[in-house]
């Protein structure tokens, strides 16, 4: 008996009621993540307009259109999906969508899924990304990118800070960041974070290539300018006043206080005169102020910061007239919780630089610490927390599932009750074990269909360069064995960075410029029929810069600091994290790529023979064949299974059909159920050449 419910409601379904249930293998279509679908079906409006939440009344026409739905047969739960009504009489036409992308994912991209954000704590950027690089987690890198045109034209394309590498990490040095900050998040990652956002889990492990794979994008962690932060209330004000008594040789401590480390304002006002000092040399006058703070009272020394510098001009015969202004305000870091001492100092100097004894008094001042207001106690100079949303293009959750099983030949396999998700490869897919259903056959002869050898050509969302006008002068393993140019339109292919450069005029100077990726097309077999599978991702691009290899941005970037206005990508952009960042895309021979995968579709280690060649080699000549079966629901359970995650590896997991002696790839089961019986039919994929 057949049961269907919408949203856990009961249908009443009419007793010649047949449904037909056709499942698709996900291995089969190169361009989509295919459903099963459950073909149309007829019920009765009277008893199911509640239901249907009276989707036949004119003023709720086309707005109850699409409904939760599920089956049982026989007291078993078989089917769920979504359940679309697409005419009402008087019957409601229904048709239903199962095996497809998990329904709460719908038509969301990948940045509408909850991340976490990640606080950056205590520590300053440069040390974060370090612990990041050393620890080599599977969220997040920072590889090194070549970006000259980052912050587009004018002032900001000269920022010295940037230098037109993003991620320009000195280990060795530990003064504060000043480089442009870009993470790049591991595609794993996401993947993981999506389902499990959704609460299902993920069987299996994942090849430790895809691992590797990071997902490019623009958007750089620059801060906004200290002016335009908010502040919170005043930490502590102290007056600064020193008497000609004391004794001005040392450091005048004026306070001690405890906070938590993070960005303060300090505003420092003195009125200082000179009681008397000893200048020889002129009648010039240096005067440096500045601050020093102790991260603890075991550190005397601290960290100096200079406020400003005063030059003084005075008369010896009235030296106890002059006056020094010291009105200044800056920002600082403070590392280090629990007690800090501050200290304000000054120092005199002649113009040779010579320091002048001297005593003074301080007859007004004060000195002001302000907390800066941010989200998290983060030292960095840059945002204070990195959301992931910020750093991942705007592409749907299909066209990013999809990219991988074009490029790495990945399926995706969900069970919806028990809300898992096992990833596996299509190659696999061949050496898995078999399901005997030569019992349940009922036909003495299948149905075969003979197809045509079949090629495919598969190409990344690249424009192909076009070669037509310049003049080819072959191949080079390295930019450093290029000859110097002697015309215009010489084209080299530079192999260790997968480039085209191109011999070309600029700032008046004939020198060779990049001008391509040199990613071919690659066409996997010599057939006459053809079919073409435009892969939705694209390598990062490489070039050099500074005699070192990087991956290549060309285009401009989203910066709160200098380029606010600008778009975040909509494209896929990926990259591999190597020891040696930057050997990401090229053909650089690094021992850490020995694990990994060429982006060259047509390398010896590239994408295609690692991970897709075998798939190819047996559809390109797979024949179909038809079989009929005679099932009962227990059956229906384990023909399903073929197609739902499993545990084990490749090997022990159930993937295959075997008929009479003959084993399959199954492409196609449909299922027709009436009340009381079920009948199968399938179309399964074997290469008679094998």
């Amino acid at each position: 008996m057949i049961e269907m419910f919408i949203n856990n409601k009961p249908l009443v379904l009419p007793s010649d009621l047949k449904i037909r249930v056709e499942i698709n293998s996900p291995a089969f279509e190169s361009d989509v993540i295919p459903s099963s679908i459950v073909y149309y079906f007829n019920v009765p409006v009277t008893q199911n307009e509640e239901v249907f939440n009276y989707a036949n009344y004119v003023e709720v026409k086309n707005k109850y259109r699409e409904y939760n739905w599920k089956m049982r047969f026989e007291g078993f739960w078989i089917f769920s999906g979504k359940l679309i009504v697409t005419q009402i009489n008087t019957e409601f036409r229904c048709a239903a969508s199962i095996k497809q992308l998990p329904t709460e994912f719908g038509d969301r991209n990948i940045t509408d899924f909850t991340y976490d954000r990640i606080l950056l704590g205590s520590k300053s950027m440069k040390e974060y990304v370090n612990e990041v690089r050393k620890q080599k987690s599977f969220t997040l890198s920072f590889p090194s990118i070549y970006a000259p045109n980052l912050y587009g034209e004018g002032e900001s394309a000269d920022n010295q800070d940037f230098g037109k590498i993003v991620n320009a990490m000195n280990i060795e040095n530990t003064s504060s960041n000043v480089n442009t900050v870009i993470p790049c998040f591991h595609a794993i990652y996401i993947i993981e974070t999506m389902f499990k956002s959704e609460g299902y889990q993920i069987l299996n492990s994942f090849d430790h290539s895809f691992k590797e794979l990071l997902l490019f994008n623009n958007y750089t962690l620059d801060q906004l300018p200290v002016e335009n932060y908010a502040f919170s209330n005043l930490v502590g004000k102290t007056n600064l006043i020193l008497t000609a008594t004391d004794d001005p040789t040392n450091s005048i401590r004026f306070n001690k206080y405890y906070a938590t480390p993070g960005e303060y304002e300090i505003s420092i006002f003195a009125k200082a005169k000179f009681t008397s000092h000893s200048n020889p040399e002129n009648t010039q006058m240096i005067v440096e102020a500045s601050m020093v703070y102790t991260a603890h009272q075991g550190n005397p020394n601290g960290t100096r910061k200079e406020i400003n510098r005063v030059k003084v001009e005075y008369d010896p015969n009235y030296r106890d007239k002059i006056d020094v202004f010291i009105d200044i305000c800056f920002t600082q870091i403070f590392e280090q919780p629990g007690e800090n001492w501050l200290y304000f100092e000054m120092y005199a100097y002649n113009s040779k630089g010579n320091a002048i004894l001297r005593n003074y008094e301080i007859t007004e001042g004060y000195i002001e610490i302000r907390r800066i207001n941010s989200s998290t106690t983060d030292l960095n100079t840059y945002m204070k927390e990195i959301n992931p949303v910020n750093h991942l293009p705007e592409i749907s959750c299909s066209d990013f599932l999809l990219s991988f099983k074009q490029l790495l030949g990945f399926i995706y396999l969900f069970d919806f009750t028990n809300k898992t998700l096992q990833i596996v490869f299509m190659k696999d897919l061949l050496k898995t074990k078999v399901l005997d259903l030569t019992e349940q056959y009922i036909s003495d002869t299948p149905d075969m269909e003979i197809k045509e050898p079949l090629s495919h050509e598969l190409k990344y969302d690249i424009d192909e360069f076009n070669m037509n006008g310049y003049t080819y002068e072959g191949q080079y393993n390295s930019l450093k064995e290029l000859p110097s140019p002697i015309r215009e339109k010489l084209l080299v292919k530079i192999k260790n960075i997968n480039s085209f450069y191109e011999s070309k005029i600029v700032d008046n100077t004939l020198q060779w410029v990049r001008t391509a990726d040199t990613y071919k097309p690659l066409v996997t077999h010599k057939y006459t029929k053809k079919e073409s599978i435009n892969i939705k991702l694209q390598p990062i691009a490489m070039d050099e810069y500074k005699n070192a290899i990087h991956p290549y941005y060309p285009e401009r970037g989203v910066s709160a600091l200098y380029s606010p206005s600008t778009s975040k990508i909509d494209k896929l952009i990926c990259m591999l994290r190597t020891d040696a960042y930057g050997a990401t895309t090229a053909n650089m021979g690094y021992s850490i790529l020995s694990n990994m995968f060429s982006f060259d579709l047509k390398a010896e280690d590239g994408a295609y023979n690692k991970y897709l060649k075998n798939w190819y080699d047996f559809i390109s000549t797979a024949n179909t064949y038809t079989f009929s079966f005679r099932v009962n629901i227990e059956d229906v359970f384990r023909i399903l299974t073929l197609f739902n995650p499993q545990e084990g590896t490749p090997e022990e997991q159930t993937r295959r059909v075997r008929v009479l002696n003959q084993e399959y790839i199954p492409f196609q089961f449909t299922f027709e159920f009436s009340h009381n019986n079920i009948i199968c039919q399938a179309k399964l994929m074997k290469n008679d050449n094998d």
